[in-house]
């Protein structure tokens, strides 16, 4: 069974999780701030304190999505590279 790796799709697959990992971090904030009522008139109240705890753990969590996807991501173009040398070596040996 063979396959073939293709460098350029590993890189556009990185692209697309680098641009998705700042999306999710952006959507939380733009989402926050349509929803939040003004924190400076109310910063005590209790559902202002509940609502940061609640912003506060998404956000956490999407910020390790975010890390995740951008750890897969340099991972995948590491991976680009490590074939396309491969590639330059084994065209090297065939040629000798």
């Amino acid at each position: 069974m063979s396959f073939e790796v293709s460098p350029q799709a590993l890189r556009q697959g990185a692209a697309a999780l680098t641009e998705l990992a700042g999306e999710v971090r952006a959507d939380l904030v733009r989402a926050y701030h349509v929803v939040a009522p003004p924190r400076a008139a109310n910063r005590e109240w209790a559902a202002t304190m509940a609502n940061d705890a609640a912003v506060g753990s998404v956000d956490a969590t999407l910020a390790g999505l975010a890390a995740g996807c951008r750890r897969l991501a340099d991972a995948l173009v590491t991976a680009a590279l490590e074939y396309e040398k491969t590639d330059e070596n084994a065209g090297r040996r065939l040629t000798r």
